[in-house]
């Protein structure tokens, strides 16, 4: 009288759970818990934030002088199928771009995504693979 469901955020590629290879259990799942639209709950990365409010921003002149760096990335796996470090080696060659997390800089400030905000005029996101439905967080 279990329910089982299968649950994960990242695409097939990166999933270390290969399901489908444990002939055992894998019968034994009833629903699927995935990104993918077609699963039986859909789970999405994201958050809820309050909406923009130019007025509180009217003056992006002064904000932008504020930052004095170019280009953030925050990656966490080095070697993806989507070859993404390549692009980012290339456009490297050109802009600056500090590249933060497993792959690069290893920070330890908590509130990092608010220091990128500040400091950054540019963050870069790239899916680490192609897949169906798959965005990455």
């Amino acid at each position: 009288n279990q329910v089982w469901a299968f649950f994960t955020m990242e695409s097939p590629y990166l999933n270390h759970i290969k399901p489908w290879s444990h002939e055992d259990w894998v019968n034994q799942i009833n629903l699927t818990m995935t990104y993918r639209l077609d699963s039986d709950i859909v789970v999405n990365y994201g958050m809820t934030r309050k909406k923009f409010n130019p007025s509180k921003h009217n003056d992006f002149y002064t904000l932008l002088s504020r930052k004095k760096k170019q280009v953030a990335f925050v990656v966490s796996h080095c070697r993806t199928p989507s070859d993404r470090e390549t692009y980012i080696k290339k456009l490297s060659k050109y802009i600056d771009v500090d590249i933060y997390g497993k792959c690069g800089m290893e920070s330890k400030d908590p509130y990092l995504f608010d220091t990128i905000e500040r400091d950054y005029k540019f963050y870069l996101s790239f899916e680490n693979a192609f897949c169906k439905d798959y965005v990455t967080e």
